[in-house]
């Protein structure tokens, strides 16, 4: 029982319709995932407001998150005469997350690196100063 509400609790929240024009329509949600989730009711959804507009094709623009503290998505369909490939635009997407996140990762993994102390021998003679680290 646990185990089922933790996998639920995942699980995207009911989508909103953001912004709908001829030429567009964006659409929300709250998602859990370390890179953008885009749900088959989000492309749905986009897919039957663009043939609404004429039989357009509905293609994936991209995702912004609004806040980086919160899990809300906003998924950006046009709609266009043409069909483009919507798979290498989340491909892109997620690489670009996934390099994102493990620039943080490393970034926080050398902030516990210990680092040795430098330390700094410095002699004078005259008006002369040599100075030794190590």
């Amino acid at each position: 029982m646990v185990s089922v509400l933790g996998v639920s609790a995942c699980q995207p929240t009911e989508m909103m319709v953001e912004k709908a024009t001829p030429n567009l329509i964006s659409v929300s949600y709250q998602a859990y995932g370390t890179t953008p989730t885009l749900t088959p009711e989000a492309m749905d959804r986009a897919i039957e407001h663009c043939k609404a507009q004429g039989g357009l094709y509905a293609n994936y623009r991209g995702v912004s998150v609004p806040n980086p503290l919160s899990a809300k998505e906003v998924h950006t369909f046009v709609c266009e005469r043409t069909k483009t490939d919507d798979n290498a635009v989340i491909a892109a997407q997620n690489r670009e997350y996934n390099a994102a996140a493990a620039a943080s990762a490393a970034i926080i993994a050398d902030s516990f690196q210990p680092t040795s102390p430098t330390y700094t021998n410095c002699t004078t003679i005259g008006y002369q100063t040599n100075c030794t680290s190590y």
